[in-house]
């Protein structure tokens, strides 16, 4: 996440295994409630705002040409959306299967 665990506990304190095991486990029923609802644009919204670090510049090579581009959020499909920051120009980075391996 964009901000540290250890800033939810009081000073001085730890974070013991058993409490994050039940904050975790809180955290996925209510995403899988709110899947079943089909609030799934909610959902996306929560991940922009608390994982992805948005309007940050990144090195994004396309075609070996390197670009710089600046991480905007996610495309309505569920792509990361950025912009490239010499031309301005919005971009899908969507996943390409045929490129993809596990080996």
């Amino acid at each position: 996440p964009t901000s540290c665990l250890q800033e939810y506990v009081a000073d001085g304190q730890r974070l013991r295994r058993e409490v994050l095991l039940a904050l975790v486990v809180k955290h996925m029923a209510k995403y899988l409630q709110m899947l079943e609802e089909d609030a799934v644009e909610e959902i996306c919204e929560h991940f922009v705002a608390n994982w992805m670090h948005t309007g940050v510049e990144y090195g994004l090579k396309l075609d070996n040409v390197e670009h710089r581009v600046t991480l905007d959020g996610l495309t309505s499909k569920g792509f990361l959306k950025v912009s490239d920051v010499k031309k301005g120009r919005e971009l899908s980075l969507e996943l390409n299967p045929a490129a993809f391996s596990l080996d």
